[in-house]
C-alpha cells in the first residue's frame, strides 16, 4: 500500500545539501584533501563540494550523515558577535 512505502528503507541513501562560504571551501578540503578525507573515513559518508560552496553529503547511515554535517558546519562556521565558542588557543 502507499502508506507502507512512505517510510524510507534504513539502507536507502540520504543526501543532505549545505551551503558554505566560498572562502571556507579550502578549510573543509584541508591541505592535500586531508580534512575532507578524515571526515569521510570517520563517518563513512560521500562528500562532494563545488566551487560555489555547495556541499552534498550522502550516506545510507543516518548517524554518520549527522556527524559529518555537524563536523562540516563546525569547520566552516562564520563566528558571530556575542556567541560563545569553545576552543583551544595555540601560540
Amino acid at each position: 500500500s502507499a502508506k507502507r512505502r512512505r517510510k524510507k528503507s534504513e539502507f536507502a541513501p540520504r543526501i543532505h545539501t549545505l551551503q558554505i562560504p566560498v572562502d571556507k571551501i579550502r578549510d573543509l578540503i584541508g591541505p592535500g584533501g586531508k580534512t575532507i578525507r578524515g571526515i569521510v573515513e570517520a563517518t563513512g559518508v560521500k562528500i562532494d563540494v563545488d566551487d560555489t560552496g555547495k556541499v552534498n553529503v550522502a550516506s545510507s547511515d543516518a548517524d554518520g550523515l549527522r556527524r559529518a554535517i555537524e563536523t562540516i558546519s563546525n569547520l566552516t562556521a562564520v563566528p558571530e558577535v556575542g556567541k560563545t565558542y569553545l576552543g583551544k588557543v595555540v601560540r
